[in-house]
């Protein structure tokens, strides 16, 4: 076998029980989420399910010891989506048939459009990975999951750094003793541990999948808004290979990645609560916030200013509109106590971390990443992904497409956001995150 296909097949594999876990929760969406949505949902709910319980279980547990879990949970939820799903077939007629298939090749367009660059530079190279440029990040990550493989969080909290003579044991031992997100780390080892290869092996595949899976919510996303199948849903979702993503992925960067992934799923899901509070949204919004808080808790201080700035400007247009109605405040208040109750009670030992996280000043600091001096000249070719982030200079280029690439490209994108905004008014709740994103930067 080639190296090209050692690393599709491990990308494939991870985005095919990230969507097999969440088949089930993705059975759950409203009815304004369409069958396609629905699916391209599925992988970032997967990442949330397989982060929850794996995360817990390791903690008692070496993933050795709890693989098999998996495939279990895995069937389960296919199970599940089975039988919610069971009611809604009916005969298949050439029109939906052709609708089906033109949904699928979407789908695959997508994986395609993310993956092929990618896969390409690791075939070029004849490699699987992992890989870093200036960030050391990847290095670590696969210290961490092979740790993870032989010991438990618990067990590797009591040791001293430094005592094991097993490297990636001694390294567990340094990082669960700081201050950083465990991340999607303990759902890796596991699987890492049923299919029986190293981190070394897997980590870039399951990397490029987890991006996958974030371009396949962006997918949905934008499939929910238009309410309608659309070609510039695909447009939106190949956005996650472009150069800001690909820089995160060459550096390393999982825990952003991943991080990014369920960003877009947690706001159409959020958006899709504001209009039907019901137990089946308060779960799912739960179960994406407790991933997010594993996956990459710096944003979920950005994500809680967006919460409640929404919560207020609801509020205010009530008071405006019908009148601040006493049962309606009641029903609201106890959606979002209920939904940060259950958000926290599906993954403790993250929920405990992250105080401490949020807590240290070296959680978020950044100290160990390089520093970057970004002009107001190539700001926004960056910001707006039409060029590389490191060839950012303008020496190598001619005039014409220097001016291409810094100005008229963003100008562009910028005209397609502000119309976009001005159609879909709930296309703002993602413009306060980016704005206490950069606030926070």
């Amino acid at each position: 076998m080639t190296e090209l296909t050692y690393f599709v097949s491990r990308e494939l594999l991870f985005l095919l029980i990230l969507s097999a876990l969440g088949s089930g929760p993705a059975t759950f969406l409203s009815v304004r989420f369409s069958p396609l949505a629905r699916a391209a949902m599925a992988p970032a709910l997967g990442m949330c399910v397989g982060t929850a319980i794996f995360t817990c279980t390791l903690w008692f547990f070496p993933a050795n010891k709890t693989f098999w879990l998996v495939p279990v949970v895995a069937i389960l939820s296919l199970a599940a989506a089975a039988y919610r799903s069971w009611s809604a077939i009916r005969p298949i007629r050439s029109k939906n048939s052709a609708r089906l298939l033109v949904g699928v090749l979407e789908i695959v367009l997508v994986f395609l459009l993310v993956s092929a660059p990618t896969v390409y530079t690791f075939e070029q190279n004849r490699s699987v990975g992992p890989v870093t440029y200036l960030a050391p990040d990847s290095g670590a990550y696969t210290l961490t999951i092979d740790g993870m493989v032989h010991e438990s969080l618990r067990t590797a909290a009591a040791s001293k750094p430094g005592t094991s003579h097993d490297l990636s044991q001694a390294y567990l031992a340094q990082y669960i003793n700081g201050f950083q997100e465990i991340d999607i780390d303990p759902f890796e080892a596991n699987i890492d541990a049923l299919i029986g290869i190293g981190a070394s092996g897997t980590q870039s595949p399951f990397m490029l999948a987890a991006l996958v899976s974030g371009a396949l919510g962006a997918f949905a996303a934008t499939l929910y808004f238009l309410r309608r199948r659309s070609w510039v849903a695909v447009f939106a979702a190949t956005l996650f290979g472009g150069p800001f993503f690909l820089q995160l992925f060459f550096d390393g960067s999982e825990g952003a990645i991943c991080g990014l992934a369920v960003l877009l799923p947690l706001a159409v899901v959020g958006l899709d609560a504001i209009a039907e509070t019901t137990a089946a949204n308060a779960i799912l919004l739960a179960l994406l916030a407790a991933g997010l808080m594993a996956l990459y808790p710096l944003f979920v201080a950005p994500v809680a200013l967006v919460a409640c700035v929404v919560l207020v400007s609801l509020i205010y247009r009530r008071i405006r509109g019908p009148g601040l109605d006493q049962r309606w405040l009641r029903r609201g208040i106890t959606f979002c106590v209920a939904t940060v109750l259950v958000a926290s009670m599906m993954d403790p030992v993250v929920l405990l971390r992250d105080l401490r996280y949020w807590r240290s000043a070296n959680g978020i600091s950044g100290a160990s990443l390089p520093r970057y001096d970004l002009a107001a000249s190539v700001l926004p070719g960056w910001l707006f992904q039409s060029r590389e982030f490191y060839a950012l200079g303008f020496a190598g280029n001619s005039a014409v497409t220097n001016v291409l690439l810094s100005v008229l490209l963003p100008v562009i994108g910028a005209v397609i956001i502000v119309i976009g905004l001005r159609r879909h008014r709930s296309a703002w709740i993602p413009l306060f995150f980016v704005c206490a994103s950069g606030a926070l930067a």
